[in-house]
């Protein structure tokens, strides 16, 4: 900034400059002569929602006031007005310049009138104090701990700088006269870097809680790496529904063995372990509501999926030149007629093996 300061032979006016800008003011008007005359404007704030109102003295302009006040609003500064323009918005403000005085005293003696007159300190209205301190655009100088400062933006800056501490928190600090001796706490969270992992962590942590080693993201990712397991193939499951995700309390599965896995239960049938109903009805060439069906009126597993189908169901099955109701009732008979166990003769069937076949 300060070489095109000095291109247009205004460098000795850097600081003014700079503070305006800081202010929100557009470079035009920051550029602006100072202000050779004293007094100012009195203005009027006006809340359309509540009827609350505030007033005002400047002694700049009252739109680049305004811009102020907003811009106050937006670092978080504490005092009413700025509290209500944060919390519902610019548009449910009004300002209106309501006098123009030539002399500072006057100005601040008007200001103090009109805020008796409009009974606008808190809670009647949105002034925090009486008034009649010159400010918008001449700074006064204050101090802190015998430091003397330029003005209380630049204080809170500095001091700010020099605690670790947002110039906001100094300045609420400072107006509720605790001591700047303990810097604000920032802790950088850790993320992930690819969204999709990042996502998918947080549904972790809102959807059953991880384990205090898992609170580190990166930990986390180490231990799962769902950079290796794509989510139209992989699905991430939690084995114990009541522990937290943990090292030892998670698996990928695809999406049978998701499915299995919640929804399944282990059946033994003929001898042979299936992961769940639907395993054992699809090896058995039944429906899924058939084989329920059957548990349900007591048949055993094996019952369940050697009888024989009703007249509308199953499909006949030849085998050797032998005709069978169905596959499944073949089956059933054969493995008794050659001691071979169901699921071998099931197996040779499907495949138009013979019987005898090693």
């Amino acid at each position: 900034m300060v070489s095109w300061l000095i291109d247009l032979g205004r460098e000795k006016d850097y600081g003014m400059i700079k503070n305006r800008l800081s202010l929100g003011w557009s470079p035009e008007d920051a550029l602006q002569p100072k202000r050779k005359l004293g007094g100012g404007f009195i203005y009027l704030i006006t809340q359309k929602s509540t009827g609350l109102q505030y007033i005002g003295l400047t002694t700049t302009t009252v739109k680049k006031r305004w811009q102020e006040h907003k811009k106050s609003a937006g670092e978080g500064d504490s005092s009413k007005l700025h509290d209500a323009i944060r919390n519902k918005g610019e548009t449910d403000f009004q300002s209106t310049t309501i006098d123009e005085l030539t002399n500072d005293e006057d100005l601040q003696n008007r200001e103090r009138e009109l805020i008796s007159e409009y009974n606008t300190i808190w809670p009647n209205g949105l002034n925090g104090n009486s008034g009649g301190t010159l400010g918008g655009g001449r700074p006064s100088e204050c101090e802190y701990e015998g430091e003397t400062f330029a003005s209380k933006k630049e204080r809170d800056r500095i001091l700010g700088e020099r605690f670790n501490l947002e110039p906001h928190v100094v300045n609420n600090w400072l107006r509720d006269g605790k001591p700047l001796t303990q810097p604000q706490r920032r802790v950088a969270k850790k993320r992930l870097n690819h969204p999709d992992h990042q996502r998918q962590y947080l549904s972790l942590k809102r959807k059953g809680g991880v384990t205090e080693e898992w609170k580190d993201p990166e930990v986390y990712f180490e231990k799962v790496r769902p950079d290796l397991h794509p989510c139209e193939k992989w699905h991430l499951v939690r084995l114990d529904k009541n522990l937290p995700w943990g090292p030892e309390n998670f698996k990928w599965m695809t999406e049978q063995e998701k499915i299995d896995f919640i929804h399944g239960e282990t059946i033994r049938v003929f001898g042979k372990e299936y992961p769940s109903r639907k395993a054992v009805a699809d090896a058995f060439d039944l429906g899924v509501s058939t084989l329920n069906y059957r548990l349900k009126n007591g048949m055993t597993p094996d019952e369940a999926v050697s009888q024989p189908l009703g007249p509308t169901s199953g499909r006949p099955f030849t085998y050797q030149g032998r005709q069978f109701k169905s596959m499944n009732r073949a089956a059933q008979l054969l493995s008794e007629e050659t001691g071979l166990p169901f699921n071998t003769v099931r197996d040779r069937l499907r495949r138009n093996k013979p019987m005898s076949a090693g």
